[in-house]
């Protein structure tokens, strides 16, 4: 009979005031692989790093078992022992062999005074070889591809005879043949009776290997699937199922004219031959789940990145607007122009804005006042002749933008007095003074709660319906369907299918259909 790992009884836990995972129940045995499913923001990271110790605290509700003890009262030293925890991130230390990152793992905690390099050599390579991998113990971590860091990183837990190993979503990048290297090696770790959570939206992997397939929904286990009952079309059935979204708030505006066109966007490695067209008052998601194609996306059209290859062009108003000899484009009717973006001031001034992921943490200054915030990006209109901002200019705009955003804060005090959902409605109010033509969204409301959203969701609305063209490169599928009147869905930097709700009739069947893509890729 096997033995039970991990159980988890009636987990619940709130963060940044939403709740996250709510009367979560789990058990996993010895030697066996649980597949955990779910869409993003369903709960996955969190719930798998509160079970390794890498989320501090408490859960405010609910027991989790760790080898039939309580994982509250073991130490931090005995969970590095038997939980191991793998991420995307890669946390090998440069300048380093592969043995001598197994050694330093492996002495965490311990004291040591003399290396016998014989006998770490000769244990690195027993753990390589028994998995049949060509990796040498001598090899340098630097020279090392990430799937490669990965398979060392697993081969460590190996080595420390672990108990239970986690794997959040670690194969977005793998390609076929390094997904079946990865699977082989899964089921020998199992074979040396080692619990695996394996995360994962690639259902057709977990569907090869897994025992157990639990999904979750917005926090809560929506269903258990034994290996016998689950199927694709099952996940996709019950992850669709959801209720449905204010269809006026699409119906409100009608995209006009054609304002940027993208054409062969590439970035090395990263973004592979991107095309699209963006118009006046519409909102269109771009569905992104890699957060560096979803920043480099972003920077590429921001003039933040000089590496991108293609060529992006803008609407000019009229044909003077053209420089002399700059031959004219067709763009809906209207004269374009192609537009080189040097730097984001050079997208400023061609109309275009940018709002990054965390931009509540990245693009205010915490040392200035609000005032000197929200003018941040208004320097000359605020200088008289002699080049000094104008405190009377500077005080009015400051007060027009916080009672737009229907804030009480006085125009003076320091930006740290207001709450992240306050600082992001800022940045929006800061665009929204030099009305560009074109503003790009990175996952605007990653981290806050569900209310915040609404109010968010609100003034994106507000900008399309004023006639600002936005881009939202999110990775949350329910925002991109209740924003967006047109999806390109992404996969490897690559587009994979664009998908009109004007095309498709309803939400609910674009939502289908990404999710078929999304779980097959």
């Amino acid at each position: 009979m096997k033995h039970e790992v991990l159980r988890l009884e009636h987990i619940t836990r709130h963060l940044h005031g939403r709740k996250v995972l709510n009367n979560i129940m789990l058990n996993l045995y010895e030697g066996e692989i649980l597949g955990l499913t779910g869409l993003n923001g369903s709960g996955k990271t969190v719930l798998t790093k509160i079970i390794a110790g890498l989320i501090p605290g408490e859960c405010e509700k609910g027991r989790i078992y760790f080898c039939e003890r309580e994982l509250s009262q073991m130490s931090s030293t005995e969970l590095q022992a038997g939980i191991y925890y793998i991420d995307r991130e890669i946390k090998l230390i440069p300048g380093m062999t592969v043995m001598e990152y197994m050694f330093v793992i492996g002495l965490r905690g311990r004291k040591r005074f003399f290396i016998n390099e014989k006998k770490i050599f000769s244990q690195t390579e027993r753990v390589l070889t028994m998995f049949g991998l060509d990796i040498s113990p001598n090899q340098q971590i630097d020279s090392l591809s990430q799937e490669e860091k990965h398979i060392v990183q697993i081969c460590t837990a190996v080595n420390l005879q672990v108990r239970l190993l986690i794997l959040d979503s670690i194969t977005g990048t793998y390609d076929q043949m390094m997904m079946q290297t990865l699977m082989l090696l899964l089921e020998r770790v199992r074979e040396q009776g080692i619990a695996i959570i394996y995360v994962n939206n690639r259902l057709d992997d977990v569907f090869e290997h897994a025992d157990r397939v639990l999904i979750l929904k917005d926090g809560r286990n929506l269903r258990t699937l034994s290996r016998k009952e689950y199927s694709k079309q099952t996940i996709i059935n019950l992850l669709s199922d959801f209720e449905s979204r204010d269809e006026e708030m699409l119906a409100r505006w009608a995209t006009g004219e054609e304002v940027l066109r993208a054409e062969g966007l590439s970035y090395p490695g990263i973004i592979h031959n991107v095309s699209f067209t963006l118009h006046k008052g519409e909102i269109l998601g771009l569905a992104v789940n890699d957060s560096m194609v979803r920043s480099k996306l972003g920077e590429s059209l921001f003039g933040c990145s000089r590496e991108t290859e293609g060529t992006i062009y803008m609407q000019a108003d009229t044909e003077a607007g053209l420089q002399a000899g700059q031959e004219a484009y067709p763009l809906s009717g209207r004269t374009s122009r192609p537009i080189t973006l040097k730097d984001p001031a050079a997208a400023i001034r061609n109309g275009i804005g940018l709002v990054r992921e965390h931009a509540c943490r990245t693009d205010l200054y915490d040392n200035f006042s609000i005032a000197q915030n929200l003018n941040f990006l208004l320097p000359r209109k605020m200088k008289n002749t002699y080049g000094v901002i104008r405190p009377d200019l500077e005080k009015y705009a400051a007060n027009s933008g916080l009672l737009q955003l229907h804030l009480s804060h006085s125009p003076y005090e320091s930006i740290e007095v207001l709450s992240d959902i306050d600082r992001i409605k800022l940045i929006i109010s800061r665009w929204r003074l030099i009305k560009p033509k074109v503003l790009i969204f990175i996952n605007p409301t990653l981290g806050i709660d569900m209310f915040a959203k609404e109010e968010i969701y609100r003034l994106l609305s507000d900008l399309a319906e004023a006639g600002t063209a936005l881009l939202l490169i999110s990775s949350d599928l329910e925002e991109l369907l209740k924003l967006s009147s047109r999806i390109i869905y992404f996969c490897k930097g690559q587009i994979q299918g664009e998908f009109s709700r004007e095309d498709e009739g309803s939400a609910e069947a674009v939502k289908e259909k990404i999710l078929n893509l999304f779980i097959t890729r």
